[in-house]
């Protein structure tokens, strides 16, 4: 367990946001799911149409 101020917290959100390529949301269209912010993992999880789930 892990404990973050909120000024670390923005900054690693705004790193996560920037290492995202150039277009990647564009080409995941379709493929994918991109949800920024938060999203309740277990109604994800549970979904049988799931094989893998990666998260920060």
């Amino acid at each position: 367990m892990a404990n973050f101020t909120a000024s670390q917290l923005k900054e690693i959100a705004a790193g996560l946001e920037a290492c995202l390529p150039e277009g990647f949301e564009g080409r995941m269209e379709g493929k994918g799911l991109i949800i920024r912010g938060w999203a309740l993992q277990v109604l994800i999880l549970d979904h049988e149409a799931i094989g893998a789930f990666v998260t920060h």
